[in-house]
């Protein structure tokens, strides 16, 4: 089974995550990611790189975002969780529009490459994805189109 790395992206690419046996389709949806949360911290997505059977994907600490405490409220049984949430310059926030069960990580890795989504009768706009290890659980983050 192949490995996969996260590496800071500043001098000497020190590892900072591991994963020893991972699937291969969690790491193409992880390649899919903006943003990774681990450990209270948001790291941002600079760059992802194949060597042979490992996989690293590069990030750098967040200057601006900061991780969600609250936990969410469906817990994963047997399924893959994506929260939904509306992004607004507006607000202080990321409100949440709903929390979808995904089925596999194909049906999720196909939801996150969607550009456009329809929640509530609404159409959004991908805007960028997360995985938040901390809650267990992927965030695609959307504006409203008009």
């Amino acid at each position: 089974m192949p490995k996969l790395e996260y590496r800071l992206a500043e001098d000497g690419y020190p590892a900072i995550y591991h994963y020893e046996s991972i699937p291969r389709e969690e790491i193409a949806v992880r390649f899919m990611c903006d943003y990774f949360v681990k450990d209270q911290v948001v790291y941002e997505k600079s760059s992802t790189a194949n060597e042979g059977n490992l996989y690293i994907i590069y990030v750098k600490r967040s200057e601006t975002e900061v991780p969600y405490s609250i936990k969410p409220s469906k817990v994963g049984m047997g399924y893959v969780l994506l929260e939904v949430r509306e992004v607004d310059d507006a607000l202080e926030d990321y409100p949440l529009l709903t929390t979808l069960e995904m089925p596999d990580l194909m049906s999720l890795l196909l939801y996150l490459q969607s550009d456009y989504i329809y929640v509530n009768d609404l159409e959004w706009e991908r805007s960028s994805t997360e995985i938040d290890e901390d809650r267990f659980i992927y965030v695609m983050y959307t504006k409203r189109t008009n």
